[in-house]
Parts: structure tokens; sequence; C-alpha cells
């Protein structure tokens, strides 16, 4: 450790010479020269066999192996694993007495018994080998009693037996697995000599100690011993890195041996019975009971050191408990062992981390950290809040228990400040030596020994113990209650008073400020338990900044209790270090965001309660559970980028006070050396000496269950080959689907806070963060391979870079095993043999039954087409069949009326069928191959255009554009006219059929060549509802159609696109179509190739008769709409029909009623909502809405649900019916029908309508009860006259109510009420409104005690003498004769 450069020697000063850790025999006392010294312990309790203890090894791996009297132990650091002999098995121990403990070059361990021989322990299988002496034969040991042990060079291992010969054993590498004996050759030694110690240095020389005062030299080649020196002996040895040794015996001194000459250590000391050299170079020795450590910088070979010779030794610093103990309200209870050592020290190692181990004869093992002294521990049993550096090398002390001490010369001097002392709730000294002290009344100012100058303070800047600030100006500065700042001018004693609390959000009233301080940009920075402030008082006026924990914002400060602040010791003008109680953050200056750090990244605790930095740029802090350091790297690439964050964690087995500290209890020393203030003192070190080892321990995994049932090898699971420290994998069957692994890191120094992380391959996307925990367990993995990985920090929490593996495959159940699915393929292999031969058998049958099986699917198939077919075209031929069979019976009927229209009528609907007909002729010639080409020489331009031109006028009725468009003015050739004729009439039907009102519809003709051939192409484009992605394909089909639903738009049978194509392809050419059509959403588009013939081989004559006319398509006929001003004496029926045609013959059988006509389905709801008529008469297969949902919409609408309903249509199959009555039709007829059922049922409905205005009536009073048919009612009517009576009645003494607010209180209009009403009950409502009035009021004139006019105005009349009149109008009676009447008929009764 570095020469301190203050004056706080010998407080901070680490000695240069020689440390002493004594553990003496007894209990140290306060006035004993020891001090007691914190140490664990492993014995009995914690699992070890016996507390016997005779040797101690760490193996290769960092396991810990114990030589007890019952048993060989080995330790983890968790757990103890024991060894010991079993009666009935040969692979275990000889014997449980271990004296001695080995490991030779291979790993393997050797282990010395009592009289039991050797025993060789192998880590891959976990068995021993047993080595001993047999009397009958020559080939074993040459006694069972070994003392010594040791290996050569070449891997011959040296046993020296007591009394006997020298052994010299070879054991194969491969001795376990093949179960081959060793060889032994034995070598006779001198007469009378007895090997004491046996040892190898690290030049492969073997040197042997014996009982004759001497050192000998073992030849490995000719296996003689040569006398090295005399005098000299030893009994352990140790051997350095130069090839020397320290070796020592009972009876003498230590000494150095280089292998020519030997050095003693000390002048005159013996019963040393083991040393051991620390990674340090400190010499441990134990002497009798006690334990020594040297640090051997000051010996010389040749200059024996005097052993009771002072400054040889050095004590460890016993704690400064003299105030303490005066002060017994500071005092904690020490949390420090005191050794009691009843019995001598057996045994000594010190592991690779450097801890010291000690064997007990019967206490076990103790092991302790020599390295807890760079930790110096001072003002034990106080709890620290403030520690003050003076210039004088002494250090002020505040403590929780409000008393100020001065610690100086390790004398601890209570009321450090002198009498004020007791007042004092701060204190600082300033850079120009100034004591600055803040009482409960003011700021004292003064200098040691001299005159106190006092400096009245706001009373809002007291608080309890609020912090204070030494500015780079030399300002002092108070920060106090509810955002109170104090700014003080040393050099005029001025005092400025500000507030930083935020107006928006007021402090709580006893909200402290827990600490001030101030960054390199000289800001203010001000912590406090609602967060934090940045005060800028550059330009005058200051301006406040709160930071604060916004919970939606990630990026806002994690905690609002502020502890401290440290500038980023490698970029402070950028970032800015912020302890909370919930964890580290990193403010970045500039963005205003924070990182945020906490125990998921390693620190020990997140109350993080002080920062301070080191000269290398660490940050060390205090928490809850120790101090840490923060070490970051900046990516050299990427300075931006998230640094790379190294975090070292030390607790109490380091050296700490405890592992709680305390806010603001911190301090750079000027020397560099940091110190940090707890519960039961303070601790000063050297952060460079802290840092310079961390040592790496390895990690393996150290228990295996399955299903909760420990796992070993040899047992009946049969998973382990081996120990499962070796073991590299293992393989599970399906049953075996809990899977617990115990790990360890071997780390000795403070095995509770190694740290642990995991990851099984396979099943976890990353690694697990287990802390502390030593365990992972997996239930039910699915069957496959994994590779477990466990990786362990260091106590510090350095991850160590040894990662344990574990490879593990479950294996699936047998019936999804790889034999499993082999036998499956055999068994397939085997029925497919059986199966092709059972075929074989069974071909003739087969060929036989072929012919039959093509055809019934060739009848099947004709079958399907045709029930396509019927169910397409019945409706096309049922609508003009109707009209057809209608019109031609009013013919015969009245010949004279309407001759001309019907005739009409009847030859476009017989056109429309021959048309039907004639396609599906065509498509049987062209099925059949008989349809023939009949080509004419002419101007097919010319022909087109006198296509279209027919088209025009239709495309007009329907407000359609048609556009003919051609590149070419004639062009002569030969052509099928028919053929032709039909192509682009289908095309055109097809466009127009599809195209909304004010659409488009584009003819197109060009001359297009492909391959040098000649074409002529006919495109037809229209701006209609296009066809679907998913449509496409099958738009050529027979019998398709692209809308086949009941709304669908126009009407057909699917034939005609179907024929279209067959037509291409017998002249030869192409049709393609494309939807939507290029630049548009919407829209089709058809193009037809035709092979251009210059020359017809038979041209047919006459030029008009090869023009044919096209299919005259005529306009919808126009129907009489009689006026709603028509009187209403004759029924109003609403027609819902899209053929023009149906719809004017209906109009014509119906002369008797009023028409209303509607196109669709859903201008028919429209329209019957707002006419409310008589009756509906309704097609099925309709635009927008079909007939069974508008017989849906008007049962459910209450305006509607009255109105009897016919649905007239052409699907006339039982399922239609059935759905349609369901829905509410009252009558369903099919297309094509008679006129007189239509009449008929017509006029029933109408006369079940006028039976249910009379039920009506009587039911509710408004007329004498008559003997009348119980019509069927429907719920919704009657609760709807119901409805309508209750509301009248409700209103019934108001003379005010009117239509109007009927109209409001069930939603109608007038006229909906008014036609309703009268459907229902043949009243108006003003009609029905009075019958209520005047009913209720024969009710009322039954009571003798009500006048005639008080029944009037109860009743709603404002008026009792029109009350009389109408009264007598209804009832032909005046109301008093009604009553003189009604009391003679209750008298006679």
């Amino acid at each position: 450790m570095k020469q301190p450069k203050t004056h706080l020697t010998p407080l901070f000063r680490t000695s240069t010479l020689f440390l002493l850790w004594m553990l003496h025999t007894v209990l140290l006392q306060p006035d004993q020269s020891f001090a007691q010294v914190p140490i664990e312990s492993i014995s009995i309790q914690q699992g070890l066999s016996q507390g016997m203890i005779y040797d101690i090894l760490q193996d290769r791996e960092g396991f810990l192996w114990f030589a007890t009297k019952d048993g060989l132990n080995r330790f983890d650091g968790y757990s103890l694993k024991v060894f010991s002999n079993e009666a009935y098995n040969p692979h275990s121990l000889s014997g449980n007495s271990i004296l001695k403990l080995f490991e030779d070059h291979q790993g393997r361990i050797w282990a010395v018994t009592d009289n039991e021989g050797l025993n060789v322990y192998d880590k891959k299988t976990g068995r021993f080998q047993r080595i001993q002496h047999d009397p009958q034969k020559n080939t074993g040991l040459s006694s069972n009693q070994i003392r010594c042990i040791a290996e050569d060079a070449v891997g011959n291992i040296l046993a020296a037996a007591d009394g006997a010969d020298l052994n010299i054993i070879r054991l194969a590498g491969d001795s376990f697995e093949k179960n081959t004996a060793p060889k032994i050759q034995q070598i006779t030694l001198p007469k009378h000599l007895n090997v004491t110690g046996i040892a190898k240095d690290s030049k492969g020389r073997v040197w042997m100690g014996g009982d004759d005062h001497c050192i000998y030299q073992f030849d490995t080649q000719t296996f003689q011993l040569r006398k090295a020196i005399e005098g000299y002996s030893f009994e352990v040895a140790y051997a350095n890195s130069d090839g020397s040794l320290w070796a020592s015996d009972q009876n003498h001194s230590p000494f150095h041996w280089d292998g020519k000459r030997a050095a003693p250590l000390f002048e005159h000391l013996s019963q040393v019975f083991d040393l051991q050299v620390a990674p340090d170079g400190k010499l441990w020795l134990i002497k009798g009971s006690s334990l020594y450590g040297l640090d051997l910088l000051q010996w010389k070979p040749g200059k024996p050191l005097k052993w009771s010779t002072a400054p040889f030794f050095t004590q460890m610093k016993a704690p400064l408990n003299a105030l303490v103990n005066a002060q017994k309200e500071d005092q904690f209870q020490a949390k420090l062992l005191a050794l009691d050592l009843s019995a001598p020290l057996t045994s000594l190692a010190i592991d690779r981390s450097g801890m010291v181990l000690a064997g007990t004869h019967d206490y076990g093992v103790y092991k302790f950290n020599p390295y807890q002294q760079k930790f110096q521990h001072y003002a034990e049993g106080i709890s620290i809040r403030r520690i003050i550096p003076a210039p004088d090398g002494s250090v002020y002390l505040d403590s929780y228990r409000k008393l100020w001490y001065q610690l100086q010369d390790n004398s601890l001097k209570l009321d450090g400040l002198g009498a004020i002392s007791s007042q004092v709730s701060n204190f600082l000294i300033s850079r120009s030596a100034e004591h600055w002290a803040l009482t409960n009344k003011e700021l004292l100012r003064f200098r040691p020994g001299s005159t106190t100058t006092h400096i009245p303070i706001p009373a809002a800047t007291f608080g309890e113990r609020q912090p204070m600030l030494e500015d780079h100006h030399g300002n002092i500065w108070l920060a106090g209650l509810k955002g109170a700042l104090t700014r003080v001018d040393p050099r005029s004693n001025q005092v400025n008073s500000y507030n930083f609390a935020d107006p928006a959000k007021p402090m709580q009233h006893h909200s402290l400020s827990i600490s001030l301080y101030e960054s390199g940009d000289g800001m203010i920075w001000i912590g406090t338990m609602e967060g934090f402030v940045r005060a800028d008082f550059f330009g005058g006026k200051p301006h406040f900044r709160w930071y604060r924990n916004i919970p939606n914002q990630p990026n806002s400060l994690s905690y609002n209790y502020v502890t401290g602040f440290l500038d980023d010791p490698i970029a402070p003008q950028r970032y800015l270090w912020v302890c909370t109680r919930v964890g580290l953050n990193r403010l970045d200056k500039k963005t205003g965001d924070f990182l945020h750090l906490g125990t998921e990244d390693g620190l020990p605790n997140n109350v993080i309660y002080g920062l301070l930095a080191d000269e290398r740029g660490n940050l060390w802090g205090s928490t809850n559970r120790g101090i840490f350091c923060l070490s970051q790297a900046f990516s050299s690439h990427n300075p931006s980028e998230k640094p790379r964050y190294t975090i070292r964690n030390f607790n109490v087995t380091d050296g700490l006070q405890n592992h709680e500290f305390n806010t603001g209890a911190l301090a750079k020393l000027p020397n560099g050396e940091l110190a940090f203030g707890g519960v039961n003192g303070f601790n000063v070190f050297d952060p460079v000496v802290m840092l310079e080892q961390d040592y790496q321990p390895r990690t393996f995994i150290t228990n295996i269950s399955v299903n909760n049932r420990p796992l070993t090898f040899g047992d009946d699971s049969g998973v382990l080959h081996g120990s499962i420290e070796t073991t590299e994998r293992i393989t599970l069957n399906h049953l075996q689907d809990i899977l617990s692994l115990e790990y360890a890191s071997l780390d000795y120094t403070g095995s509770m806070f190694n740290r642990y992380r995991y990851q099984l391959l396979g099943a976890d996307p990353d690694w697990v963060e287990a802390g502390t925990r030593r365990s992972a367990t997996y239930l039910h993995l699915p069957p496959g391979n994994y590779t477990f990985r466990v990786q362990g920090s260091n106590s510090r929490g350095i991850w160590s870079p040894h990662v344990a593996t574990l490879n593990i495959k479950i294996l699936p159940p047998w019936w999804r095993s790889n034999w499993a699915y082999l036998a499956y393929v055999l068994l397939l292999v085997a029925a497919g043999r059986a199966l092709f031969q059972f075929y074989l058998n069974r071909e003739k049958l087969r060929n036989q039954l072929a012919y039959e099986t093509r055809e019934a699917s060739r009848i099947k198939e004709l079958d399907t087409a045709k029930t396509r077919l019927y169910t397409n075209i019945t409706h096309e031929f049922r609508t003009p069949l109707t009209v057809i069979m209608g019109m031609a019976q009013q013919t015969l009927e009245k010949p004279n009326e309407n001759l001309a229209f019907n005739q009409e009528m009847i030859l476009r609907n017989g056109q429309q069928l021959l048309h039907l007909v004639n396609e599906m002729l065509d498509l049987s010639r062209l099925e059949s191959g008989k349809m023939a080409l009949r080509f004419i020489q002419g101007d097919v331009i010319a022909f087109l255009r006198y296509m279209v031109e027919s088209f025009h006028s239709l495309a007009e009725s329907q407000q359609k554009q048609l556009h003919f468009l051609s590149t070419l003015q004639e062009l002569d050739c030969a052509y099928d006219p028919e053929k032709l004729r039909q192509i682009v009439s289908n095309l055109l039907s097809n466009a127009l059929k599809f195209t909304p009102e004010s659409g488009n519809i584009y003819l197109s003709i060009d001359r297009t060549f492909q391959n040098e051939k000649s074409f002529l192409q006919i495109t037809v484009k229209d701006t209609g509802i296009g066809i679907t992605e998913a449509q496409l394909p099958h738009i050529f089909d027979r019998f398709y159609q692209v809308d086949d639903s009941p709304t669908r738009q126009g009407e057909g049978a699917g034939i005609g696109l179907a024929l279209t194509k067959e037509l291409v392809i017998l002249l030869q050419g192409e049709i393609r179509v494309k939807s939507p059509v290029t630049g548009s959403n919407k829209g089709a588009e058809f193009t037809v190739l035709l092979p251009l013939q210059m020359a017809a081989e038979t041209i047919a004559e006459g030029l008009p008769d090869a023009w044919a006319e096209p299919l005259a398509i005529a306009a919808n006929p126009q129907l009489e709409t009689p006026s709603p001003l028509e009187p209403s004496s004759r029924h109003l029926i609403l027609l819902v029909e899209d053929n023009p045609d149906v719809a004017a013959y209906l109009n014509s059988c119906l002369p008797e009623y009023r028409l209303e006509f509607a196109v669709d389905g859903q201008e028919g709801f429209d329209k019957a909502i707002e006419l409310i008529p008589d009756l509906i008469i309704s097609d099925v297969m309709m635009p927008r809405m079909d007939g069974f949902t508008l017989c849906q919409h008007l049962r459910n609408d209450e305006r509607s649900s009255h109105i009897p309903i016919v649905l007239l249509t052409a699907k006339a199959d039982f399922e239609s019916k059935l759905t349609g009555l369901e829905r509410g039709a009252d009558v369903y007829l099919e297309k094509p029908f008679q006129p007189e059922e239509l009449r008929l049922r017509i006029r029933k409905l109408l006369e079940l309508r006028e039976k249910l205005k009379q039920h009506y009536l009587q039911a509710f009073g408004l007329r004498a009860h008559a003997a009348l048919e119980e019509p069927a009612l429907e719920k919704n009517e009657d609760s709807f006259v119901q409805k309508i009576r209750e509301c009248i009645e409700a209103n019934l003494s108001d003379h005010t109510f009117s239509i109007e607010q009927l109209c409001k209180v069930i939603h109608l209009s007038q006229r909906q009420l008014q036609r309703k009403l009268e459907a229902l009950t043949g009243f108006s409502p003003n009609q029905f409104i009075r019958s209520v009035r005047l009913n209720h009021a024969k009710t009322l004139l039954l009571d003798p005690e009500l006048s005639v006019t008080a029944v009037a105005y109860d009743c709603g009349f404002s008026d009792p003498s029109y009350f009389a009149r109408v009264f007598k109008q209804e009832f032909d009676r005046t109301p008093l004769e009604w009553r003189e009447a009604a009391r003679k008929v209750f008298n006679e009764v």
C-alpha cells in the first residue's frame, strides 16, 4: 500500500514492514494485545463430518478438501460432500481417519489413511481405488502407515512408509475405467532412515527430509538418495516459483532451501507445524496455537530475524473504543467473532483468492480474509453521519446521537467542536481552513483559537442537519426546509436568501434538503425528498429547474428521494451521477434523460447513499449492502453508445464496518484514500490497492435431481456415467421431466455474495439472472437437445470467464423414438406389399369396373350440369313465361282492351325466350362440332358500327353512354357476321347490365400483329362494378354468374360469356378479361383477337341479308303511377318488382286497386314506411335488397308490421317457400301465376284486415260486441293498439292532448299513424281518441256522484255541451239518458 501523503499518521498509514495476524488460543479481552478477528467457521453444524482436521487441500478445480478423523470432506463454499468407508463397497474409502491429502498432475486426490493404506479418488467416476499392504504378496505397499507423499517429475507417486521402504507407485490414467492395479516398486532406504517429508520444487527436483536431520535429493532415474545437507530436515515444505523451498519441522526454525544452502528465517524458533505462502508473497505459519503472517521483504538470506524483536510483527489494529465504552448510547453490538481456540492448530491452507484456512483440533476449519485490513475500520460502535477531514490530520465525525467527535492520533475525543458541540447541526471546513458551524440559531465562523463571527441565518433554513457547501468562489451555501436556500459571502458576511420550491407543486411542510453539490460548470444541485433541483445563478437572477420521477416516462428520475451527486469523472460537462433511494441515475445534462442502474445491473443494493471518484475515474458508492466500485468504458467507435460498466461489490467479508452505510457519510482524503461511514464506524481504504486483485473462480454444477430425486453415479437411474462435476452430457427419458441443477462458484471469500446467471439453450432465450440463488429447475421439457450453462461471479460481483456446461438430451416416448419410426416404416412397407399383392389380384376386376366407373362419373357430371342449368335458368324462363301467359289470357278474355300493348309484351318476352333457347342450342352445336362457319367478304368496320348503333337507344334509356372507337375507317376482309354479331352482342349486353347510370361503355376496334400475323382486336370496356380477382378464373365457365345472390343486379343465365368464348375459339381467336381496367379501381375490359382473312372461300351474297338485326332490347315500359291525392276508396297496394314487363302485367291484372311501384327491395321498404299501403306484392330476386330481407324488415318495424305481404317469385323450390313464410310473408305464389288466384289472395287478406279492425274495436270497447270470427292476431299489432290506447288514457283529462303529442310519444309521423291506425281499427287518430274518451265517459256516468259536466272534464272535453252532442251522435242518447237507461238495467238485474 502506498505511503500516505497527509498528516493522518498513523490513522491512515499502512505498515510497510511485516504484518502479523494472530489467532490466540483464549478468548481475546480488551486489554490483550490481539484484536478480535472477523472469521467464519466450517464445523459440524455446517455439515463437516468431524471436527478434527488433519489436512486441507484445494484441488486444481477450486474445491476444498478436508481430511478429518471421520471421513474425507469436499467443500464448494455452501455445502459439504462427505466420503467415508462403506462396508460392502470396495470403491469407498478403506478407512475413515484421513491424515494427509495430495493431488497428482492428473487431478486425482490421494488420501493417506491412518494405517489403512492409500486411497485414490477419481473425480470422473467418483470412486476410490484402494492401495494397501498385502502380507501375502510383495506387490502392494511396504506398509499401510504412510508418513508422507509426493509426485516426481515423470508422474511417479512417492509414498514413504513409517519405518519401512519407499514406495514408487505408477498408476495408469485409465486405471479406473479398466480397473487395472497400480504398479508398485519398493525402494530400500539406508539403515535406520525414516523419511519425514517429501517435496518437489518448481524445477522438478525431489527433496526428502530424514529423521537423521539431513536433506536428501532423490534421483528419479536411479531411485537413489543423495545427501544434500546435514543439520536440516523438514516435514512440511512449500515450493517457490524460483525453484527454492520454504520448509520446516517441529524442532527447528523455518528455513529457506535453494538446493545448495539453507537460510533460517529466525534465530530461535521451533514447533512450526505448517506453513504456506500467499499469492501476495506473505508467509503464513502455524506455531503452537497461533497463526502468523509475515511480509518477507525485510528478510535477507543469512540474516535470521529475532522472534521477540519488534517491529518484525505488527499486530492487527485494535478498534479505538475507549470513548465508545464511555458513551454507551453510541455503542453498537460488535459483529466480529472472537476466536476461542482451546486446542492447537493442525493444518494450514491458502486458497487461490488469498483466503487463509486453518484446521483445528476438534473445532473444524476457520477461514478469514487477510485482505480485510485493506479496509481500515475506525470509530467502531458509532453510527457516523458526517466525515470532515481537517488540515491538521484529524477527522471530525458527526454521529446520529447528535454528538461530534474528533479523531486524532488514534484518539477519539468527545465534544470535538468544543463548547458548541451540542449546538452544532452541521459543520464545514473551507479551503482557507476556516471553520463554519451551523447551529439552531445562527452560522458561526471561526478559526481554532481565534474569535468567532456570528452570522444570523433566516429561520426557514434550519432543519435536521441540513447540508452545507463551499463553492469554487468560496461562498457558503445552506439548504433548508421547504425550498429555502441561503448563500453567505465570506468576504462581507452578506446573507442572500432564495427559495427553489416549485410554485406549481408546493413542497411538503417538513420537506428536507438532503444533499448539496456544485458541478464543474458552476451549477448548484440540491437533492430533496421530492426530487432534485438545478440552481443556475449565472446572470444574477437565479433559475431553478426541477427533476422528478414521472411514472409514465422511463427516461425520468428513478425515485424522488435524492441523496447525493457527482460529476462523471470521464465526461463531467455532459453527465451528472445522481444517488437515490431506488437506484443510481446518470443525468444527461444535454438531453435531460436519465440512465438507470440497479441490482439487476450488478449493484449490491438500490439504496445509494453517496458517491466518490478515485484518481482513475472509478466511482465508489455506499449502499445498504456494502460498497461498490463502478468502472466505465466508452466505445471508441461510437461515443454516444451506452458505456460498458464493470461493478465490483465489497461487503463485511472484505472488512467493512457493516453492510449498512449512511447518507452523506463520505469523504475523499487529501492522500487520495476514500472514507465511508456507516452504522458501526467508518472505513478508510486506498482504491488502487482494492482493485489490485480480482480472483476469477471456476463454476461447477455440483448436484442434479430428476423428479425431485438426487442422482449419483452408479445409481439405478443410469443417468450419470461419472460424477456430475465431470459429466459433459446426460440423457433423460420422457418421464424424467422435472430437472433441477445446483451449481457453485468456488470463491470462498464471501460465498453468500457470489452471483449467478444461467441459460438453457433451446428453452431460455437469454441469460436468467439468478442473483445469489444457486439452483435452476425446469419442468416438462419437450424432447430435444439442450445445453445448460451457468456462469458465476466472485464475491465482488465480477463475472468469471469460466462457464460450466451440461448437454442434455430429452428422449421422446418409445412410440416417438427413431426405432419406433423405423418399425412404423417396416410395418408400412409390409402392409404396402400386402396391399400391392392384393391390388394385383384385383386388377382384372378394376379393369372390368373401369368402364362402369367412367360412365358413372360422366353421368354424375351431367347431373351436376343439369342441376346447375335448372337452378340458374329457371328464373330466366319463368319471368317471361309469366308475362306471356298472363298477357295471352288477358287478350283472350278482353280482346278489345290494350291489344297492341299486350301483343308487344308477348313478342318481346317471346324473343327473350327464343334468345335463351338459341344460346343453349349454339352451345350444344359447339360441343358436338356441328356449328359451321359462314364467311362473307366485306367491310367489318361498317358492320360493327351498324351493330353498335342498335344498342345506342337501349343505353340512352338506361342513362348510359355507349362509345364506338376505331383506328380504322374501313377494313375489307372475310368474317362470319352471325358469329361476330353474337360475340359483340353478348359483350355489350354484359357491359350494359353491370354499368350503373351515368356510366360509360367503350367498344374499340384496332388491327394488331403478333408473330407476323394480322389480328382484328375488339375491346369492350366499361366503368361498371368490375370483377373480383377470385371470380376472374371462372368468368367464362358455363352457367357461372359474377353475382348469383338474390340481390344481383340484372338477370341472366350465365351462358352468354361461355358462348362468346366458344365462338372466339371456333374462329381460332383469343379472348382475355382484365378487371379493374388500367388507370381505375373498377370496371372490366374484354379483349377479343380474331385472325384476319383478307379473302373468303365462300362468299354469301347480299350484304343486307348478312347483317341480321341484333336482339331487340326495349327500354323499360313506363308505368302509370296513381297520384297520392286519389280518393282513398280503393285499397293501396305497393308493387316491388325489378322486371318492368312483370310490373306492367301486374298493373293490368289489378285495375280495382291503387298501385305504387318500387324497382328493388330497398326502395320498396322506403315507400312502405312512407305510404303505409294496405298490401305489398314483392318479387324475391331483386337488386340491393331481396324479397326475404324486405319481409323481415317490414315485420320488425312497428310502422309496417301490420301490412299483409305477398311474395310473387320464380323461386318455386320448397326451401325458398319456407324461408319466405318464416320471414313474414302471408302468401307465397310461384311464377307463372293465375291472376284469379292472386286477386283472390289479395281480397282474402284485406278481408282479414277488416275482421281485425272489428276485433280491435270490440277489444277496446269502441263498438258493440257482435258474433265475429276471431282473427289470428300478431302480438306486436295487438300491443301497438294497446299502446295507443294506454297513451290516450294516460292523458284522458288533458283536453289539449293532440295527435301531434301522440305521434311524438309513439315516434310515428301523422301520416304513418293515420295509415296504420285506419288499417288496424278503421278509425282516424282523431276518431280513435274521441272514441276512447267517450267509452271512458260511459264508465264514469255509472257513478251517480259525478255530474255530466265533471265527466266531460275528466274525459278531456273542455266544453260540456260539445261533449253532450258528440256523445249523442255516438250512442244515440244524451249522457243523462244513457245514465238513466243504465240505472234501469242495473235495477232489473
